[in-house]
Formats: structure tokens, C-alpha cells, sequence
């Protein structure tokens, strides 16, 4: 559904960008899964770019625009003054600059300037999933270089958090039900930097079992591919780890310190 965003939306979506943040610097764009439920984002005006505890730029939406296989467009919502027609275009380009066919449908979130900030996440370990939503409109401000000097030196308790509930729950592998995983890597010694997990381990940690997509596709444990990443992967990207090798036979997957 074509949407203007909203006059007075003054939403600040941050994505968690750990393996991605290089790419969303120099294309000034975002690009995840159109038709995935932890990426089905609500209408916001601003991108907050996460990596390593905390935001580290703020900048405008332009236009958020999935983009299928054949190259046509579904405008999500738009933020800036351009053209649609010229926004279309331009999420194609970068659609197939940055993708593979076989990784679409794509949803390209198109954005202005990015503003240098510092907006620190104070509790406990790293995101515990793929976005947060803040409401700044408390702020009063009218674009992206007034919210990045805003947010700069606050922490994230200090603003209104939105809880959009139903965008975690729409996502089987919900980002919120590896958490357990994420603080089991987090208690690991420091001077430990190989572990090795079966799949039943990883299952007994966050109480709950793997989706079946783990045992038959080595993809679901892909975390060096920026927009590619799953969800999971989070868990031990926030920590500083990554997959070093896995092996669907013997349902063992070992890590390293990145």
C-alpha cells in the first residue's frame, strides 16, 4: 500500500546494522528481506544506524520501497520531497547493485544525509532484536542534523521506546527468542576464543527448539553477509563471535572470536 508518511510522524527506527554498517555508510541505503516478518518495519521518519552498543547516525527516510524479482515496486512509505517515479528507480539500482535475484524480494529503505551522533544503549548485552522504535517527537525537531545533536550523549532508557508487538511476533524465529543465547555467549571467559555447540545444546539454552530451516540449510546460519543475516545470528554478533564451522551431519556448529 502506497503512503505518505505522516506530517508529524516522529519515529526514529533503529536498525541493528552489525554486519551491514560498512554498506549502509557508503550507499546511504538499507536493504533487508521484503517478506520476512521481523523486517515488516513500521512507517518512521528517521534511520538510526546500530552497531557495538550503541547508535552512531541518524539520518532522514527517504523512502522505504520493496522491489520483487522482475523489478517492479511497491512504495512502503515516503518521507522526503522527491518523486516517486525517481524513488522507484533508484531502489531498483541499488536493489540490483547490492542483491542477488535469488535474494529477492528486497525492501530498500532510501536514505538523506547521514548525521553523525552518539546515542548509547545502557542496559545489558546488545539488541534483542532487529529494530527498536523511538518516539522523539518530544524533541521539536525538523530533521535528522537536529536529531543526531538531540540524541548525542543520551542513553537509550532516557527516550520513549515504541513497542510495536505484532512485528517481533509475525517472525517464527522471533530475534527476541535467542536472547538466552546471546547472554550465554556474553558469560564466556575472555580468554576462551573457540567454542563448539551441538544443536540440542543451543536448543537447551533458550528453552525452546530450533526451527527446522537450521537443520537442512547452512543459510540460517549465515552472519558474514551483510542484509543476508538472519535474526539469530544476532545472538553471537552482538558478542563478538561468528561461525567458524558447522556441520549439519553431526548438528555441531563452532564459533570464534571475530
Amino acid at each position: 500500500m502506497d503512503e505518505k508518511l505522516a506530517w508529524d510522524n516522529q519515529v526514529l527506527l533503529v536498525v541493528n546494522c552489525a554486519k551491514s554498517f560498512e554498506e549502509v555508510e557508503r550507499e546511504r541505503a538499507y536493504i533487508c528481506p521484503a517478506d520476512k516478518g521481523a523486517y515488516n518495519h513500521r512507517p518512521s521518519r528517521y534511520f538510526g544506524l546500530y552497531h557495538g552498543k550503541g547508535v552512531s547516525a541518524v539520518a532522514n527516510i527517504e523512502a522505504a520501497v520493496d522491489v520483487q524479482p522482475d523489478d517492479s515496486t511497491t512504495i512502503r512509505w515516503i518521507g522526503g520531497l522527491g518523486r516517486e517515479t525517481d524513488y522507484r528507480m533508484k531502489a531498483v539500482g541499488l536493489a540490483n547493485k547490492l542483491r542477488p535475484k535469488n535474494e529477492f524480494p528486497v525492501r530498500v529503505l532510501i536514505l538523506g544525509v547521514l548525521q553523525a551522533t552518539d546515542f548509547r544503549k545502557d542496559s545489558r548485552g546488545g539488541m534483542a532484536g532487529s529494530t527498536q522504535y523511538f518516539d522523539v517527537s518530544s524533541f521539536g525537531i525538523t530533521g535528522a542534523g537536529f536529531l543526531a545533536g538531540k540524541l548525542r550523549g543520551k542513553k537509550w532508557s532516557e527516550i520513549k521506546f515504541i513497542e510495536y508487538k505484532y512485528v517481533e511476533e509475525a517472525s517464527p524465529d522471533s530475534p527476541g527468542k535467542y536472547y538466552p543465547l546471546q547472554l550465554w555467549f556474553e558469560s564466556i571467559v575472555p580468554d576462551k576464543t573457540r567454542v563448539s555447540l551441538t544443536f540440542s545444546k543451543i536448543e537447551e539454552i533458550i528453552n525452546d527448539a530450533l526451527p527446522s530451516s537450521a537443520r537442512q540449510y547452512t543459510v540460517w546460519w549465515t552472519d558474514k553477509s551483510p542484509g543476508t543475516t538472519h535474526v539469530n545470528a544476532y545472538a553471537w554478533l552482538e558478542t563478538g563471535w561468528v561461525v567458524e564451522s558447522l556441520s549439519l551431519k553431526s548438528e555441531t556448529v563452532t564459533f570464534h572470536r571475530a
